[in-house]
């Protein structure tokens, strides 16, 4: 297995947020000769993580799981902010299952999980799958797979609605011909199909903390993502006093 760096943008690539700034140090890890690409199923679990991968999780514990399961994550982009380490997150990012991790600089711990090609990557609720290559994530099979749920936000500027649940985000691209059906972040209900008898098909999906009432989606959206709080009597992150003299 060979590693090799190049430059890069966060969150540049597949899955990147509109206007990233600045160049980044990227690792690579390249896949092994003879391992073959192909879909993954994980589990989805809304405000908490998807797979082994969960929310509040420190980055250590991000790479041990790679570690631990080589022959599925065995391409794998690190993404930083090579200037200014601590400005924007650290982002583990998996091309060829089309999701990144994004950890919050400053904690190292994980707070946004984003599916940015939901073709790649195949998930499992209870006992239902949604995206991969041969199950389409349409509007209509992500409401009567997680029910009613309040009206979205469209985004004009990148023509793009998002429906939240708690925990759980799902961004659909609408067609040109139908933008003028909504009014820039305007709350407002998707119809289930277009006058033309087609229905949206989710292109991003957001999992985040669910202890706040923040929607989490696209753009701007994508900052209001927080860390978990840590669980009680956790040592993680434990604030030290140090003292400048030792009294005998």
């Amino acid at each position: 297995m060979q590693t090799q760096r190049s430059p890069a943008m966060v969150g540049g690539g597949p899955g990147s947020a509109v206007g990233s700034p600045s160049p980044a140090t990227v690792p690579v890890r390249r896949r092994c000769e003879g391992t073959a690409m192909g879909a993954v199923t994980l589990d989805l679990r809304p405000g908490l993580g998807v797979g082994p991968f969960t929310l509040g999780m420190p980055i250590s514990d991000a790479f041990a799981q790679i570690e631990h399961q080589p022959n599925i994550y065995d391409v794998v982009h690190v993404k930083y902010f090579d200037e200014e380490p601590l400005k924007l997150d650290f982002v583990i990012s998996f091309p060829d299952h089309g999701f990144h991790l994004r950890f919050d600089p400053w904690s190292q711990r994980l707070r946004l999980i984003e599916i940015f090609d939901v073709k790649r990557l195949q998930l499992r609720y209870a006992t239902s799958l949604i995206g991969g290559p041969s199950t389409l994530a349409t509007f209509v099979s992500v409401y009567a797979l997680f029910g009613p749920t309040f009206p979205g936000i469209y985004d004009k500027e990148r023509g793009m609605y998002t429906l939240f649940y708690p925990g759980l985000s799902f961004a659909f691209p609408i067609p040109s011909q139908y933008t003028n059906f909504f009014n820039n972040g305007e709350v407002a209900d998707l119809p289930l199909e277009f006058p033309d008898g087609t229905t949206p098909v989710t292109c991003r999906v957001s999992i985040y903390d669910s202890s706040t009432d923040s929607k989490v989606g696209v753009g701007s959206l994508m900052d209001k993502a927080v860390i978990p709080a840590l669980p009680a009597g956790s040592l993680y992150m434990e604030e030290v006093h140090a003292k400048d003299k030792i009294h005998m």
